[in-house]
C-alpha cells in the first residue's frame, strides 16, 4: 500500500513595494496579542470573542500572522494556519449603494435567490462553531448548532427585516465587483483590482463590520499574485470615496488559528 508523502512548502515573503510597510519588521516594538490569537488549540467562549471584537485593527501586520507555509496532507500534530486578516477599509455604504442602484444591481430581502444569509441572526455574530452548542432539533432529530446563552446576550437575534429592506451586505457585495472589473477593463488598476472583495470583520463600527478587502494575509508571499502599489491603493481609495489608511482586520468567523490536522480527523 502506497502512502503519500508529507509536503511543507514555505514560501518567501513577496518584495512588492507595498509589502514593506504594512507588515511589522523586527525593527517594531514588539505587539502583546490577545489570547484570542496566540498560535494555539483550545475551548473559547463568547465573552473571549466579544472581548477581542472590541480590539482595534493592525496598522501593520505582525509577522506572526503571515501565511508563508503550505502544509499538504497527511497532516501532522503542530500544523496550524493563522486567522485570515483583510487589508482594507470600511466601505462608503453609500457610495456603493447608489452605484447599485444605477445599475439595478439592488437585492431586497425579499429575494431569497440573491439576498444573503447574514440577516438570519445577527451579521455582528460571528458564525465559529466555537461560540456556539451542539442541540438537537426536536422535529427532524438532526443535530443543529444553536448559539450559547452567552452569545445570545453579547450578539442579541436581530428582528427578522420587512421583504422590501435593502440587503446591504448582497447588495455591495454585486457592486463591487461590477465597480472593480470597470476600473481594470479601462486600464485605471492592475488585475490585482479583480480581487477585491466585500468581507465581514470582527469589529463593529456604528453597528457595521463590513470591510472592503484588498489583500488578505496569504497574499503576501512571492506565490499570492500581483499586489497593488501604494499609488494604487489610494487611487481605488478615491474611486471608493473610503478614507483613512488602510488597515489590517480580522475576518468575523475565522479568527482563531486552524488546526489542519485536528480537522482532518474530526
Amino acid at each position: 500500500m502506497a502512502f503519500r508523502q508529507r509536503v511543507v512548502v514555505n514560501y518567501p515573503i513577496s518584495q512588492a513595494p507595498i509589502v514593506k510597510s504594512i507588515i511589522q519588521t523586527e525593527d517594531d516594538p514588539p505587539v502583546t496579542l490577545h489570547m484570542l490569537f496566540v498560535p494555539e488549540t483550545r475551548e473559547y467562549t463568547p465573552e473571549e470573542v466579544w472581548d477581542a471584537s472590541q480590539l482595534e485593527p493592525f496598522d501593520r501586520l505582525p509577522w506572526l500572522f503571515l501565511q508563508t507555509t503550505l502544509h499538504s496532507p497527511p497532516f501532522q500534530p503542530g500544523d496550524l494556519e493563522p486567522p485570515v486578516f483583510h487589508y482594507g477599509w470600511r466601505p462608503n455604504v453609500e457610495r456603493l449603494v447608489a452605484y447599485a442602484r444605477a445599475r439595478q444591481l439592488v437585492v431586497s430581502y425579499g429575494d431569497p435567490s440573491r439576498s444573503s444569509k447574514h440577516h438570519i441572526s445577527n451579521i455582528l455574530r460571528p458564525e465559529a462553531p466555537l461560540i456556539y452548542d451542539v442541540s438537537v432539533d426536536p422535529v427532524s432529530g438532526m443535530e443543529v448548532m444553536v448559539p450559547k446563552a452567552e452569545t445570545e446576550a453579547l450578539w442579541p437575534t436581530a428582528p427578522a427585516p420587512e421583504p422590501s429592506d435593502i440587503d446591504l451586505f448582497a447588495t455591495m457585495e454585486r457592486a463591487l465587483p461590477e465597480m472593480t472589473a470597470g476600473l481594470v477593463r479601462d486600464g485605471m488598476l492592475g488585475a490585482w483590482c479583480e480581487r477585491v472583495s466585500l468581507a465581514l470583520t470582527l469589529r463593529a463600527d456604528e453597528g457595521r463590520n463590513y470591510i472592503v478587502s484588498v489583500i488578505r494575509n496569504s497574499q503576501l508571499t512571492v506565490e499570492g499574485g500581483e499586489l497593488p502599489t501604494p499609488e494604487e491603493m489610494a487611487q481605488l481609495a478615491e474611486v471608493l470615496g473610503v478614507s483613512g489608511p488602510p488597515r489590517w482586520y480580522v475576518d468575523r468567523d475565522a479568527l482563531i488559528w486552524n488546526d489542519l490536522f485536528e480537522d482532518s480527523h474530526s
